[in-house]
Formats: structure tokens, C-alpha cells, sequence
């Protein structure tokens, strides 16, 4: 199959506008079965509070999983709009969806942007019966640096400042990764990356590695993990498809249920275009299904 074009780790991941997300293939719809709520306060950290988009489906029964997904382009750039569509998806299988927006480098640097995911998370459980979420099955999700913070989140170990275990509300159920950074520690070699990580992370490679190892997923590997599904693409030349491979054999060998969705001949950000874009999102769906049985 034809690889998705290639874009650069910042440019890949700035979300459209309201008004361009009929630009995307497929384009944005609401249907009728989905009830959308904007602009929902879910943390003020600073001067402006973080929002997040609430997808919830109208008719079901009782309480259903929850998903929160992570917008962020190369840490430096995004919006809550970049995973409307997989949002919307997922609210027709039954989960309510959290499209969510976080603070963004330079001006927020690590831990920032994952405390800020950490708290759509629980936000969502604290709305949980307002909006009919069971508290008990939420996921995360998000793509290549937001991906990176989903996976953080994902290894249910960072409590607000070390990785000494998160709080109970903190936890999530389940994680999905799109083509994710999973280890800085290794990932430069592009100047773009290099840039930015070095904005997100306060440091250079060479002036703190320390750093740079303490703030990479694949670090943080253990059976307190949740169970993750990884999504990439094999001719990925931003983040190399190598890095899910290593994320899933680490997480294995933890025994943690990891699985790899292998888009052959695909680039980076595969899963937001024909032909990978419904059956990348298929897959997230039967996983957490599965995962949440």
C-alpha cells in the first residue's frame, strides 16, 4: 500500500481549524447519534484554562468506557480539534471521548504537558457519573509526542513529581499510541526533534542526559503499566517504527498485554488518511472492547 505523506514531527500534528476540518479525508461529521460539548474547563494551571471537547453518544446504557485523547504537535504546537474525528468514532462504538488541548513548549516544559494529561484524566473520572463514564475503564490516547504523553500516562507510575506509582485516579485502563516517541533518550537525530525536545525537555541531550532518559516511556516499563496498543507505521522517517517494536517486546517481557498495529509501507502520521485512517481507528476500537470485555 502507498505510504501517508511524510511531515515533519511540528508540522504533522498541528490540528486544522474548525473551519478546515472539512479539509481532512475522511472529514469531520457529528452525526445525529453523538452529542459534542465544547470547550469544557478541566484544569487552570495558569493564566488560561486547559479545555477539553466531550464526545458522548445518546443513547446507552449505564455507565461505558472512557477515552481521553492527547492533542500536541512536536510538544510546541496543537489543538483539541486534531482528534475530533477519532473522537466521534469512538463515541458511535459506545465510549465517551475527551478531545483535549495542553500547554505547550517553550513556556511549559517537562513534567508540564504530562501533568496536564493527568488531569483530563481525572477529570473525566470525576465526571464519570455526570456523564456516564465508568470510572473503571478509561484509556488514553494520542500521537507521536502526544503519543509520547499517553504512554507516560499509560505506565500508571508518575504521581505528580517522581515515578514512585500515580494515585488511584490518576491510573488508566488502557492506552493507545499512534506512531509515539517512546525513547527520547535515543531521538535527536532529526534537527527538528532535536529542537524541540531540547524546548520541551529545558536541555540538550549532551547537557542533561539524565534528563533525557528520566522523561522517556520506554524507562518506565513495568507490570503496573496498562495494557497498550501501539500503532505504526513501517517507513516512518520522523519516528522510527523500531520504537513501538522495542516498546511492545519491553512491555512483554513485563507481562503486559501490548499489541502492534504494523501499517506496512506507511509514514508518519498514517492513521489520519485513507487508506490507514479506518482501520487504524477500527483496531483502537476492538482493542479497548477487548481490553474492557
Amino acid at each position: 500500500m502507498r505510504s501517508a505523506t511524510w511531515f515533519t514531527l511540528a508540522g504533522l500534528l498541528t490540528s486544522v481549524s474548525v473551519a478546515g476540518q472539512n479539509t481532512q479525508n475522511p472529514p469531520f461529521v457529528l452525526p445525529d447519534s453523538v452529542r459534542m460539548l465544547s470547550d469544557l474547563t478541566y484544569a487552570a494551571p495558569g493564566a488560561e484554562p486547559l479545555t477539553l471537547d466531550l464526545f458522548l453518544p445518546r443513547q446507552g446504557n449505564g455507565s461505558v468506557p472512557g477515552i481521553v485523547f492527547v492533542s500536541c504537535g512536536g510538544w510546541i504546537t496543537g489543538s483539541k480539534s486534531q482528534f475530533w474525528r477519532q473522537s466521534v468514532y469512538l463515541a458511535t462504538h459506545g465510549f465517551v471521548s475527551a478531545a483535549t488541548q495542553c500547554r505547550l513548549a517553550p513556556a511549559a516544559r517537562f513534567p508540564d504537558q504530562l501533568n496536564d494529561a493527568i488531569a483530563a484524566v481525572r477529570w473525566l473520572r470525576d465526571h464519570a457519573k455526570e456523564r456516564g463514564v465508568d470510572p473503571t475503564r478509561i484509556a488514553i490516547a494520542g500521537a507521536s509526542s502526544g503519543g509520547y504523553l499517553a504512554a507516560l500516562v499509560g505506565s500508571n507510575l508518575w504521581n505528580g513529581s517522581d515515578w514512585s506509582g500515580a494515585p488511584p485516579n490518576a491510573r488508566v485502563q488502557a492506552a493507545v499510541v499512534f506512531n509515539g516517541v517512546l525513547d527520547v533518550s535515543g531521538f535527536d537525530t532529526l534537527p527538528t526533534v532535536r529542537t524541540n525536545l531540547t524546548n520541551f525537555l529545558g536541555a540538550a541531550r549532551d547537557e542533561n542526559p539524565t534528563l533525557w532518559l528520566f522523561a522517556s516511556p520506554l524507562t518506565h516499563v513495568s507490570p503496573d503499566a496498562a495494557p497498550v496498543l501501539l500503532l505504526h507505521g513501517t517507513n516512518d522517517t520522523t519516528v522510527p517504527y523500531s520504537q513501538s517494536a522495542a516498546m511492545q517486546r519491553r512491555l512483554q517481557g513485563a507481562g503486559v498485554k501490548a499489541e502492534l498495529f504494523t501499517a506496512e509501507g506507511a509514514g508518519h502520521g498514517f492513521f489520519n488518511q485513507p487508506p490507514w485512517y479506518e482501520p487504524s481507528i477500527a483496531a483502537a476500537a476492538e482493542f479497548l472492547r477487548t481490553v474492557f470485555r
